[in-house]
């Protein structure tokens, strides 16, 4: 859609509406079938030091009683599909309930996001093995340890990780020892080129009245 608007020179069109604007689409019997009606918000966090913009969450809040919260790109982008769906209007839709399932949503995992242990989390568990090994006291660390520490003390690639999980597990098959496996990890860091990296500083928290709606879009049942 965004494609389509670019060529046919609408984005700036796009840019002047206002935020909250919203629509409402109905699905086919054939949909229905397969995708729970529910309402979809695309939000923005206000400006943050770390993000000038702001942080996006999109959300997808099914209609039904037992209904969740869909946080799956890919799988919002599915269900809010307008190809050969009619427009509706808003009448059953409890769009006021959607908005508070999805501001509590969105308000803790952006401040889950602001947490320091978080991010301690997504560096994984391998790079965290990595990182107690190159801190014990009891392993002989060779020349380049110290930035390899400050190098994996950020989240790393996959496969950065799959290369450490290789010398974990040599290491544990007592193919080496633990001196040579920081000789190791020093390697790895060296043959993708890793640096030290300052992690980016933490977002503060919010209150769900600071979450900015961008649009929302009702997905409503088969007529």
């Amino acid at each position: 859609m965004i494609a389509r608007a670019a060529a046919e020179g609408e984005i700036a069109r796009v840019r002047a509406l206002p935020w909250g604007i919203g629509a409402c689409v109905r699905q086919t019997p054939e949909r229905g079938r397969t995708q729970r009606p529910g309402v979809f918000f695309a939000c923005r966090t206000p400006p943050m030091q770390d993000a000038e913009d702001g942080y996006r969450y999109w959300r997808y809040v099914e209609a039904s009683e037992d209904g969740g919260i869909v946080t799956e790109d890919l799988e919002m982008l599915r269900r809010i599909d307008p190809s050969g769906l009619t427009q509706a209007d808003a009448e059953g839709i409890d769009l006021e309930r959607a908005w508070r399932m999805a501001a509590a949503d969105i308000v803790a995992a952006h401040n889950a996001r602001a947490d320091l242990r978080s991010r301690q989390e997504r560096i994984g568990p391998r790079q965290r093995w990595a990182l107690d090994l190159l801190r014990d006291p009891a392993v002989a660390l060779p020349e380049g340890a110290d930035l390899a520490d400050e190098a994996l003390s950020v989240e790393r690639s996959s496969a950065v990780r799959r290369a450490l999980g290789e010398v974990g597990s040599a290491l544990d098959a007592g193919d080496i020892t633990r001196d040579e496996a920081a000789v190791r990890i020093v390697a790895v860091v060296e043959s993708f080129g890793l640096g030290p990296v300052p992690p980016p500083p933490l977002p503060r928290r919010i209150e769900a009245d600071e979450v900015g709606v961008v649009c929302w879009m009702g997905v409503l049942p088969p007529g």
